[in-house]
């Protein structure tokens, strides 16, 4: 869609300039080829390529291009992404935090948000200010629904787990990140990363070996020479991604609630009924969460867009992206179908 467009252009050129001024970022910009693997995603690409095929950022390539670029046979069309590739997250963090106006509060727990007017207080369980500050942005993925200004949001886990395989337990070694039903990057300290399952009925975050032959299952799809018989993963994470029920992040001003049943309620009664009475919202209170499975490539600029709100900057993105994107959209959406 028009925000991921948006959100990944942003990101190559945000992520190269920081990568270029620390060397403590962990990646590498080698190329991704996405694959079409469905005749649903066939058609997809073939309408795309009307639209963006004069475009350098992108190439359309048939099988045997996208097996020469990636090094290995990989029997499907695709779309290949010169400028883009494969980013450590926790590089990512930790270089970003360094930041001198930056300071990290650990070992504690924030429980509670509260505005006494003059500003708002972190809180921790036993009631203690933990911190406090002019405005508050909610960036805690599910959890945030454990605060009462963001609790009605729907947002779900669903859980992912990673496969790790030692670099000599693979026959090939792809040049570029090659996504397909999974995905397959080149090694990183000697190690490949194979992902990822997608599990919408289980939260639990201990590593299964389900998930692992699930990850072994998807490699051997997109090529069944590629893992030396016998091989098993040396290791795995899994952990939840946060999403929204249309898989939009969740970026922007939290509604006051109450303020918005009022001002929309002729929505209950007449969906298309036009309201002139702009919302109402929380006092310099935010939220960016639910960025699922492409939390690298939107949180850079869902931040940017904050960060226009906070200091009334002109906005990074066309009014009816950023509209798509407020947590106030779920309460228009009930309101308009009768569930408020």
């Amino acid at each position: 869609n028009l925000f991921t467009l948006h959100s990944f252009l942003f990101a190559l050129h945000h992520y190269k300039v920081i990568a270029g001024k620390s060397d403590a970022i962990e990646g590498d910009f080698c190329g991704v080829l996405q694959l079409a693997t469905s005749e649903r995603e066939r058609q997809l690409f073939s309408r795309l390529h009307e639209q963006l095929a004069e475009h350098s950022w992108l190439k359309f390539v048939n099988a045997q291009q996208a097996s020469e670029l990636s090094g290995i046979d990989v029997r499907h069309s695709g779309i290949y992404y010169p400028s883009a590739g494969w980013l450590s997250p926790p590089s990512i963090c930790e270089e970003r935090i360094r930041h001198q106006n930056i300071h990290v509060i650990t070992h504690c727990e924030a429980l509670s948000l509260v505005d006494d007017h003059h500003g708002w207080q972190v809180r921790s369980a036993s009631g203690e200010c933990v911190a406090e500050a002019d405005a508050v942005v909610i960036a805690n993925s599910h959890d945030a629904t454990q605060f009462s200004q963001s609790a009605f949001l729907p947002l779900r886990k669903i859980r992912g787990q990673i496969s790790y395989f030692r670099q000599q337990d693979i026959h090939l070694s792809p040049r570029c990140v090659v996504c397909h039903k999974g995905y397959f990057a080149p090694p990183h300290r000697q190690q490949f990363c194979i992902g990822a399952s997608f599990d919408l009925r289980q939260s639990a975050c201990n590593v299964k070996d389900q998930d692992h032959q699930f990850n072994i299952d998807t490699l051997a799809a997109l090529n069944p020479d590629l893992l030396k018989p016998g091989s098993r993963p040396v290791d795995g994470r899994a952990a939840l991604r946060c999403a929204s029920p249309d898989y939009a992040p969740i970026v922007g001003a939290l509604p006051d609630i109450d303020a918005f049943d009022t001002d929309y309620a002729p929505l209950r009664k007449d969906a298309r009924r036009g309201i002139s009475q702009p919302g109402r919202y929380l006092r310099n209170c935010y939220i960016n969460v639910a960025h699922g499975s492409r939390g690298l490539t939107s949180t850079p600029i869902a931040a940017e867009l904050l960060a226009a709100y906070l200091c009334g900057e002109s906005r990074p993105l066309p009014a009816t992206l950023c509209e798509s994107l407020s947590p106030a959209r779920f309460i228009i959406r009930d309101l308009m179908r009768g569930r408020r």
